[in-house]
């Protein structure tokens, strides 16, 4: 299974979906992590960064653990703390 956060085959660790909603909270956002390409967020009919946090806190990607990859756990960690 690829990260969670941008698609990178090999993950790292799994982070539980209560540490991944706190770092929402608390202002992760993988679009300006650089994680998700703006380009590619642009795509999406509705705001990305608004709709990301949305689904994170409380829709579907609120429930699940996340597996990342070696580049996204080191820009997600300062937000877990």
């Amino acid at each position: 299974m690829p990260c969670d956060l941008c698609s990178h085959p090999e993950i790292k660790t799994v982070v539980s979906s209560h540490a991944m909603r706190h770092a929402a909270q608390k202002g992760f956002n993988p679009v300006t992590a650089g994680l998700v390409p703006e380009k590619l967020a642009r795509l999406t009919p509705l705001d990305f960064t608004t709709e990301w946090k949305q689904q994170a806190l409380n829709g579907l990607l609120s429930h699940a653990n996340w597996r990342l990859c070696a580049t996204c756990v080191p820009k997600v960690m300062p937000f877990l703390s």
